[in-house]
């Protein structure tokens, strides 16, 4: 979806399909990175505290594909979660019956059969429990460098936990293009 519906007098609606996609692996969808994800919590609490919305609907628009509304369900529940403060059980209740059939499951980054099937549930859940132990902080993320460090140019990094551990794509023995046509860096790259 490029554009939302119209504006309506009771309702304001939007979409974030322009500006946070998921770049797969493989046959992997999702979920949306971290990163997007503080966008999106950022970006609802514009909307949700904007005055000359004060009173209207918010609807969120998506494609009618399984990935894209799984997605927003899963940014939709984050917010849930992190910004209101609800219990994962609890975010998951307003798209239980509508969208339990809609929902598809996350699943490793690879083509074969997944052996493993993540719920966006498990996800809040992760999310939650990642706060909780001070592993994420909505109001301290540093998106600049985050963003930074995310493309493959450079190091595809992201610190897991604070100055202990980093979760990167590579090392390579060599630098640049490999035979995939995937970008490699050296060890001594990354620090």
């Amino acid at each position: 979806m490029s554009r939302p519906p119209a504006e309506m007098p009771c309702t304001h609606f939007f979409t974030i399909d322009a500006e946070m996609t998921y770049l797969p692996f493989c046959a992997d969808f999702g979920p949306i990175n971290l990163g997007h994800t503080f966008n999106f919590l950022r970006k609802l609490t514009g909307i949700f505290t904007d005055p000359t919305l004060e009173g209207k609907r918010i609807v969120c628009c998506t494609p009618r594909g399984q990935a894209e509304v799984t997605n927003v369900i899963y940014l939709l529940g984050a917010f849930l979660c992190l910004s209101l403060s609800a219990k994962p059980d609890a975010a998951w209740h307003p798209f239980a019956n509508a969208f339990k059939d809609v929902c598809k499951p996350f699943r490793d980054a690879t083509w074969v059969k997944s052996t493993y099937d993540l719920h966006v549930l498990h996800c809040w859940q992760g999310l939650v429990k990642a706060t909780s132990e001070g592993l994420f902080d909505p109001v301290d993320f540093d998106e600049e460098e985050y963003f930074y460090y995310d493309p493959p140019l450079n190091g595809d990094m992201h610190e897991v936990v604070p100055n202990k551990f980093y979760a990167f794509k590579g090392p390579s023995d060599r630098r640049g293009l490999s035979d995939t046509a995937h970008y490699a860096l050296l060890p001594s790259d990354y620090f």
